[in-house]
């Protein structure tokens, strides 16, 4: 007969199973259990002391009490899987602002941090305002990527960071936001970096040059999302790389006719770009050469 797992406490894992039990099963076992829901938090909490984290992070809707328990875990596997597993969902702000915070190594806290933006997440004011002062450069410069959602004060202090990538970030990440006097000392920053950043932060009032795109070395990611000069779109359109024809493809800002070339390219994968475009009519859509083989959009289960 099975355990009521209703009944368990946090001795439960711990308990003399008896020759019968090797330690694949008992494995097995506490995996089992891990997933359970109707596991008590005392039980799931023991686990995580029992290399279970993957399995009980695993569930989406865990209380509280067992978020609370991972995110102050002194083991720092079950807090880096925390930050990336499914669990992380029902985080709340004060607890990845604890998580972030709690990480003792800059890299480490830039990671959690990435993981909190991905996440959708929102820190505390507080955590906001220690991590503007990390000592780790590139904490600051993640923070700064979050500018918009951060207090006024502290878009500020990125934006003066003695940091240049940290600046760059922030410029990029906050330009729509920015005053006419911020703009310009940013504009005339001594730092090439910043510069760049900011012409990058301005493409949709001054489009990207062929003179900036060939200074840029390994810039074809530049292609698909910023708006382009004319002669630069043109260039691009015949260019010999099909996978940067693909990428203009995708460009929101590209002028109907150089879609209309690009939905007439050799290449099937450029084609099958365009034909993707959102603003397209069913008939333009349907008049873009594509052959799609439904084979490769299947997958048999045996």
């Amino acid at each position: 007969m099975g355990t009521d797992v209703r009944h368990c406490d946090d001795r439960w894992p711990d308990r003399d199973w008896g020759p019968e039990a090797g330690p694949g099963l008992r494995q097995a076992w506490f995996q089992g259990l891990s997933l359970n829901a109707a596991a008590p938090d005392r039980v799931r909490i023991r686990l995580l002391d029992l290399d279970m984290a993957p399995y009980v992070l695993a569930r989406r809707d865990l209380p509280s009490a067992v978020l609370d328990a991972a995110v102050d875990h002194p083991d720092r596997r079950v807090r880096g899987r925390l930050a990336e597993w499914p669990a992380s969902r029902g985080l709340c702000a004060a607890q990845w602002s604890r998580l972030v915070l709690g990480e003792s190594s800059g890299a480490r806290r830039e990671l959690v941090l990435q993981a909190a933006a991905m996440a959708g997440r929102g820190l505390t004011r507080e955590a906001y305002g220690t991590l503007a002062a990390d000592p780790f450069g590139p904490v600051r410069e993640e923070l700064a990527l979050m500018l918009p959602a951060l207090p006024l004060p502290l878009r500020v202090a990125l934006l003066a960071d003695p940091l240049p990538r940290v600046r760059a970030a922030a410029c990029e990440a906050g330009w729509r936001d920015l005053d006419e006097g911020t703009r310009a000392r940013l504009m005339a920053d001594p730092d090439p970096a910043v510069r760049t950043a900011v012409t990058l932060a301005r493409h949709e009032e001054v489009p990207l040059t062929a003179e900036f795109y060939d200074a840029a070395h390994g810039a074809g990611h530049l292609v698909e999302g910023h708006r382009l000069d004319r002669d630069l779109a043109l260039r691009l359109c015949v260019d010999a790389d099909p996978r940067l024809r693909r990428n203009l493809a995708r460009n929101p800002y590209l002028d109907p006719d150089l879609v209309a070339v690009l939905a007439a390219d050799p290449e099937e994968d450029v084609r099958l770009a365009v034909s993707t475009r959102p603003e397209l009519t069913e008939e333009q859509r349907a008049a873009v050469p594509v052959a799609i083989d439904p084979r490769t959009t299947r997958h048999p289960i045996a």
